[in-house]
This record gives structure tokens, sequence and C-alpha cells, in this order.
């Protein structure tokens, strides 16, 4: 495993990712947003550009593998659904900035990534049947999670809805997993 940045780099890739949801918002996100452009709005040199990315979308790739790696060392094994919901909001608050862009521009994939490693402790239900239905039902759960958490992210991600949201998530769960049965004589496959 490689050592853990120093500092400057961490201030430097934070700027560009900055500068790049900053443009994005003013914009729109298009192909033609330039890594000379963005060097100049975050007052860095190309050779500080180019000595961590090769193109502009690799700012979103590192910053989507610097959360990543940040998220699967938190511990959810073993966690009440209230916990590992709250673990997740407390994550959300530390990385409000990329969360509050992502969201807004439905580039979300992390996300998903993120709901899908911890439903073993909050939804274990949804496992329980042949993987294509685990799929269907996993997207249901997915888009209920979502909504939830894209209203909170809407309302500027406050710490002090954090309870609010967590029994709202957990509401929700137990709802998923009480009613799977339910769900599936109705026919979803």
């Amino acid at each position: 495993m490689c050592e853990r940045p120093d500092a400057r780099v961490v201030k430097s890739r934070d700027s560009f990712f900055a500068v790049l949801a900053e443009t994005v918002n003013e914009d729109g996100y298009n192909l033609s947003i330039r890594s000379v452009d963005l060097c100049k709005k975050a007052n860095k040199g190309r050779a500080t550009f180019f000595r961590r990315y090769r193109q502009v979308g690799d700012i979103f790739r590192f910053k989507d593998e610097e959360m990543w790696a940040a998220f699967v060392k938190l511990d959810f094994a073993g966690n009440s659904k209230e916990i590992v919901w709250r673990r997740l909001l407390l994550f959300i608050i530390k990385y409000r900035g990329e969360f509050i862009f992502k969201f807004g521009y439905d580039r979300d994939r992390l996300f998903r990534k993120m709901i899908y490693l911890v439903r073993h402790e909050v939804a274990p239900n949804l496992e329980r049947y042949d993987s294509e239905l685990s799929e269907r039902l996993f997207e249901l759960f997915y888009a209920g999670v979502r909504g939830i958490i894209k209203v909170w992210i809407d309302d500027g991600v406050k710490v002090e809805k954090i309870d609010w949201v967590v029994r709202c998530l957990v509401r929700m769960t137990n709802s998923v997993n009480s009613n799977l049965a339910a769900i599936i004589a109705e026919g979803i496959n």
C-alpha cells in the first residue's frame, strides 16, 4: 500500500476537485473543460496538474478512489442499523462537497457501491433469494435509501438532522426487511 500523501498533495487534489465541480456547476458537464483553465482557476501550475492526472476526468476518478478507500476502512460488521446509517451519514458530512456535487449530477455510482457494501448489515434479507431477485430487491432498497439521503443533501447536509435521517433510514430498512415476502408474493420477479 502506498504512503499517505502529504498535506500539499491533498490540498492540490481538493483544490482541483473544487474548481472542476465549480466549473461544471457554472458551465455544465462537457468534454471541453481544459486542464489549463482548471490550473488557472485553482492557482496551480500545469506541472502540478500533470504530476497527478493525465486528463481532467481523472480528477473525478481519483476522488472516487480516495473516498472509496476511506469508506472501506470503516467497520460496519456486527453493528446495529442505527450505527451503520450514522457512520454513513458522518462519512457524507466529511465529503460534503463531493456528495452535493455527485447527487446534483446523478454521478452517484460510488454511493451505490457504498450502499451495496452495507446492505449485509442493514438489510440481510435482500440476499436470501436467487441472485436476480436479490439484485432487483436491492434496486428497490437503493432507491429508497438514495431518496432519503438526497432530501438531506438537498437540505444542506445539516448535522442537526442526522437523527431524523437515521430514523427514516431505519424505518425504511425495517419496512423492506419485513415486507419482502409480500413484495415477492405480488410478483416482482
